[in-house]
């Protein structure tokens, strides 16, 4: 077969229309057609921020504000001066760093790459790794406030440059005419206008008050009869800004765990009689809504039907006893709680584990993220489990979780801190699939205490806050305190 070639013969003016054309349609002809845009690097990542720890930093950073025409494959991080033992493990937009020398200053320098390369460097601020130092311990005192017993469990919560309110517990023990030890709690607002130098006591939001509340384990024969007697407590409370809510007067939540104290009985604080409640406000200083019993459990009494009950969420969550001494933070919108939850456990000792939950819709519904410790997981530092867990992600990029490890039955034995490596997801940095922790806040010796809280640049608060407990003999000699622990995770 002969093929006619002549149909493939254009001429030079056909030739140069053609290439017009294409050129045209790829935007190279100056016409209006699509351009194939050029890749590039991607800019610097903004605002480094750090946490600096025991031998250790954690960094985070914000997205890019050009990609440069392509996705952000990865990110590097170059440190100086440089340390041969330093150890990077870097997850999404955040970074972990081991093996640094305490008391030597670093920088480090983040880039973005895609596939058309490296872009430019943004420079964390300077940070300085340092060990704990219990020997500047100091009692936190709050001005106005008349709490018999102490003060604890502190949450504080940044409103301005240099205002911070802090959530608190006003801890009263006393006999009753009957000579009976009542145990009374309530939840306190203080507030700070020279960055936590000092706290100026506000308002007191949860009222410890009479009860009659029904036995919802009949077993464990709290009264002997189907209502019990005593009083309502309120304890670790904490306080958020949930600016996005569409209700001005909601802007504000401050929860707290409600739980029913027995004076009469041999056991009189009865946890699971009991929710997490909140109170609304449009301002730190109030006024406050009543207050809604917004968490529930199985063992929640009727007398405080809650919005949600964990129990249901999740299987994980199936046999939590409680949640309790929780905290929480926002994220563009987004509420992350962390709770302990207890489980039924052996020879005295209740484990707990460490869970995330999470609400887009302003607590309209709560949904279940996943288990972020497990009790095991304090084993390699001596401890039964962790509890008291502090979340610390509020506009920052370098989010922290700090936990108390609690050693045999529950005996509070200081702080640890540990970076997240996705707030998201709900995930730590780990190695061999244990969580790595950047700091260590031990207890003064003999002394009951943890349950920790912190505020970024609060340059005058005094470092990480904890909380002691002295027993005393009798019982109502028992004194509490908040402490500054001299210990900043500041760079």
């Amino acid at each position: 077969m002969r093929m006619r070639v002549g149909s493939l013969h254009r001429s030079p003016l056909s030739l140069t229309l053609l290439l017009t054309t294409l050129l045209s349609a790829c935007g190279g002809g100056g016409g209006d057609g699509p351009t194939i845009a050029a890749v590039g690097p991607p800019s610097a990542p903004v605002g480094v921020t750090s946490n600096v720890g025991d031998g250790a930093a954690s960094l985070g950073w914000s997205p890019v504000a050009d990609d440069g025409g392509a996705p952000v494959e990865a990110y590097e991080i170059t440190l100086m001066p440089q340390a041969s033992t330093a150890n990077i493990a870097i997850v999404g937009r955040h970074a972990l760093i081991r093996g640094l020398s305490n008391g030597t200053v670093y920088t480090a320098s983040v880039r973005a790459r895609n596939r058309a390369g490296s872009g430019a460097a943004a420079q964390s601020a300077a940070f300085t790794p340092r060990a704990s130092d219990r020997v500047r311990y100091q009692d936190l005192a709050i001005a106005g406030d008349t709490s018999r017993s102490g003060i604890f469990d502190p949450s504080l919560l940044r409103t301005g440059s240099n205002e911070l309110w802090m959530s608190y517990s006003g801890v009263d023990f006393s006999r009753d005419p009957q000579g009976q030890l009542v145990q009374d709690v309530g939840i306190n607002l203080a507030r700070s206008t020279d960055n936590g130098a000092t706290f100026t006591k506000v308002a007191g939001v949860g009222v410890p008050g009479v009860a009659t509340v029904t036995d919802t384990l009949p077993e464990h024969a709290a009264c002997g009869a189907a209502t019990c007697n005593g009083r309502w407590v309120y304890e670790t409370s904490w306080l958020i800004d949930d600016s996005t809510d569409p209700a001005t007067r909601k802007r504000y939540k401050l929860f707290a765990h409600k739980y029913f104290l027995y004076p009469a009985g041999p056991e009189r604080t009865l946890y699971h009689l009991g929710a997490i409640v909140m109170w609304t406000a449009a301002d730190p200083a109030g006024p406050w809504s009543a207050e809604i019993p917004v968490i529930g459990w199985n063992l929640t009494p009727p007398e405080l039907t809650a919005r949600h009950v964990v129990n249901s969420l999740a299987a994980d969550l199936a046999n939590c006893l409680v949640v309790s001494e929780g905290s929480a933070v926002v994220r563009n919108g987004t509420i992350d709680f962390v709770f302990a939850c207890p489980s039924a456990g052996s020879n005295g000792v209740n484990p707990q584990a460490i869970v995330l939950l999470r609400t887009t819709d302003h607590l309209s519904t709560l949904s279940y993220v996943r288990t972020i410790l497990k009790a095991t997981d304090a084993a390699p530092l001596g401890a039964s489990f962790f509890t008291a867990p502090a979340l610390l992600a509020n506009s920052d990029s370098a989010p922290l979780l700090l936990v108390t490890p609690a050693v045999g039955a529950g005996f509070y034995a200081g702080c640890v801190v540990f970076p997240i490596a996705d707030e998201a997801a709900g995930t730590l940095f780990t190695d061999t699939a244990a969580p790595i922790p950047i700091q260590g806040l031990p207890t003064r010796s003999g002394r009951f205490g943890g349950a920790c809280s912190w505020a970024r640049g609060a340059s005058g608060l005094g470092g990480v806050l904890s909380n002691e407990m002295i027993a005393a003999s009798p019982i109502e000699n028992t004194r509490f305190s908040v402490v500054r622990t001299g210990s900043t995770l500041d760079p």
